[in-house]
């Protein structure tokens, strides 16, 4: 296991309470917000390679005002000081805490990323979507009538078709 350097800024916010230890993906507050990983990565603000980092990332835990996440070993080269300055930042502005950040990159992420969430609830929505669509009682009869078809690569988000 590799390890990244530790990035801390100092914004003065609250300090999270002390003994609070998190070592799992539930869900739990801190600071007085609800913390996921999973889908916090998307509430920060972050742009760019920032953006990417977090998304890629796997929460390892949070000790002691320190949130460890986990890379892959193949990110790990594209971490820099502002980067992890950046995530630490968004983090204690969202959370209303002084945190510490420690990236580790590993060979294999043992858990899930926010990416990988974030696309299996985007996989789950879809097949749902496809469901409702064919038991609309018009789309019965269109397929009893004409012996129509769902095509069902033509079905998308409506909002991800926007621009």
């Amino acid at each position: 296991e590799l390890q990244s350097n530790d990035a801390a800024v100092s914004a003065e916010p609250e300090k999270a309470p002390a003994g609070q230890d998190h070592d799992d993906e539930s869900a739990f507050s801190i600071g007085g917000a609800e913390f996921n990983w999973l889908t916090m990565a998307y509430t920060l603000g972050l742009t760019g390679m920032a953006q990417e980092l977090a998304a890629n990332s796997e929460f390892a835990s949070l000790t002691d005002n320190t949130l460890s996440l986990r890379l892959p070993e193949e990110l790990d080269g594209l971490v820099d000081d502002v980067t992890r300055v950046e995530i630490v930042r968004a983090l204690q502005q969202k959370l209303g805490v002084s945190l510490r950040l420690q990236l580790s990159a590993v060979a294999v992420l043992t858990g899930t990323t926010p990416l990988q969430a974030k696309l299996e609830r985007e996989r789950v929505e879809r097949l749902d979507a496809i469901a409702a669509i064919r038991d609309e009682a018009m789309v019965k009869k269109l397929q009893q009538a004409f012996a129509a078809e769902l095509d069902e690569t033509s079905v998308v988000k409506i909002d991800s078709n926007r621009k």
